[in-house]
């Protein structure tokens, strides 16, 4: 991620920090989140003040370019994408201008904002030779990926909440009305609603850097140079532990949030009889949990209700049958997995097909969702 906005300004102030100050009062409220340095708009907001952004220049997000070219179209986006550049209005579902302007970010960089439910054009005859899919067929506006991914992957998007976890981890649930909670993000929904989601630093990356630490303990503690991944080991010995070992607490953010960028990983309560591999790595999977818990506890804050089950969607959960082990204990709620392992790209078809009229509606899509 970009992190330019994370850099001091000419007052010793963190760029987005200083943006953040200079909108109103109900920028949350309006954009359903603040400012973060990563955002498409803060990177813009850096690239304008080093006169860095060609006058006829045009922003994107790759998906949108991608349905660009092959129809040789405009670029558009959907709300869904759009939403997490940061100043898009999400009643209106329009770039907020009056933000734009306040921070001197030229409205006219950024993409057209359209519906999935809209064509950006048809296959083009010089695409469809060089790539094999069929000439004129017609290519919808991309939806954002965490929505597509629930899309995907929730058959009941009213029961059900949805875990992601990737090299990162989200927390979504559903909802008909906006939300406020600081580690919480708004985002529009497609045919309506919206997504309430924690977008937690730990996933993937955590128990990543967690078997990266044990592959240099051997390389460099005993010059061996292992020739596979020690990932499959680490989840044997976390399953072994009972349930009454003395776990370290492990707090697995190791490149802060988007809260507190500064923010870094620890274990505390560890002793000479709990400092070891399995122990590390059953708390390091168990303050995953932990984490994925208090987005869940945010989301509740916001008054919604029903969530029954829970289901886990991305390689980082579905191939860690521990970590959905510490999840279901720590939630007190069944985790179903997705029988579709593509779950953002199933949910792209999904969009794609009501828009087609192979499906009438969202509610018609539950029928393609299975379960193991």
């Amino acid at each position: 991620q970009d992190q330019r906005g994370n850099e001091l300004d000419s007052n010793g102030t963190p760029i987005v920090e200083s943006l953040c100050s200079r909108l109103s009062d109900d920028q949350y409220q309006r954009h359903g989140c603040y400012l973060r340095s990563g955002f498409m708009n803060v990177t813009l907001y850096c690239l304008a003040q080093q006169n860095l952004l060609p006058a006829e220049s045009r922003a994107a997000f790759i998906m949108d370019l991608v349905a660009s070219r092959l129809c040789d179209a405009p670029l558009v986006s959907d709300p869904t994408a759009a939403g997490s550049a940061g100043l898009l209005d999400i009643q209106s579902n329009r770039w907020d201008s009056n933000a734009l302007q306040t921070l001197g970010i030229p409205e006219k960089v950024l993409p057209e904002v359209r519906s999935v439910r809209d064509t950006v054009g048809n296959v083009t005859p010089e695409v469809a030779r060089d790539t094999g899919l069929p000439v004129g067929i017609p290519v919808f506006v991309p939806i954002g990926d965490n929505q597509a991914s629930f899309l995907g992957s929730v058959a009941n998007r009213h029961s059900q909440l949805a875990i992601n976890v990737g090299t990162g981890g989200q927390v979504s649930a559903y909802s008909d009305k906006t939300g406020e909670h600081a580690s919480l993000e708004v985002r529009p929904f497609p045919y309506g609603g919206f997504l309430l989601a924690n977008v937690g630093a730990c996933g993937g990356r955590s128990f990543a850097a967690l078997e990266s630490f044990f592959q240099a303990v051997a390389r460099d503690v005993f010059g061996m140079t292992p020739d596979e991944s020690a990932f499959e080991r680490m989840k044997e010995l976390a399953n072994n532990i009972s349930p009454d070992a003395p776990l370290p607490v492990c707090s697995p953010i190791f490149t802060g949030t988007r809260q507190d960028p500064t923010q870094k990983a620890s274990w505390s309560g560890l002793s000479p009889d709990n400092f070891t591999p399995a122990l590390m790595t059953r708390s390091l999977l168990e303050g995953m949990a932990s984490s994925f818990n208090e987005g869940f506890a945010a989301i509740l804050s916001c008054g919604v209700t029903g969530l029954q089950e829970i289901v886990g969607a991305g390689n980082g959960i579905r191939e860690n049958q521990v970590l959905q082990s510490c999840i279901e204990s720590q939630f007190n709620m069944q985790i179903r997995i997705p029988k579709q392992s593509e779950e953002a790209t199933f949910g792209a078809a999904i969009t794609a097909a009501i828009g087609c009229g192979i499906l009438n509606d969202l509610s018609d899509s539950s029928q393609w969702i299975h379960y193991d």
